[in-house]
């Protein structure tokens, strides 16, 4: 493709950008009765040494935070958010149980 032809393909485009608009799930939880939001987690392996999990705890915070990226609306809900962990074993569940977990 050539560089005349790849501009002119995306000419609409530049001269046009789309408006960038909040997703309706973000305006749901823009609204002054959403306090909190976030998700439940359960730690249910143990085959990782501490080290191993400090690790992936640093990696999904990152990623959490790099998937907001460009979310238009973002700022307002961020504050919002709150992830809980439950580790499985304090709560005598067996490793790798997810049916128990559910319950």
């Amino acid at each position: 493709m050539s560089r005349e032809h790849a501009y002119k393909s995306c000419f609409n485009e530049i001269e046009n950008p789309q408006y960038l608009h909040r997703e309706p799930w973000i305006r749901r939880l823009e609204h002054p009765r959403v306090t909190r939001y976030g998700f439940v987690i359960y730690r249910l392996s143990y085959t990782e040494n501490d080290d191993a999990w400090s690790s992936f705890l640093s990696t999904f915070d990152s990623s959490i935070t790099n998937g907001w990226q460009g979310v238009v609306g973002a700022p307002g809900v961020r504050g919002k958010e709150q992830i809980y962990w439950i580790d499985g074993k304090a709560e005598k569940i067996p490793e790798g149980d997810v049916e128990a977990a559910r319950l």
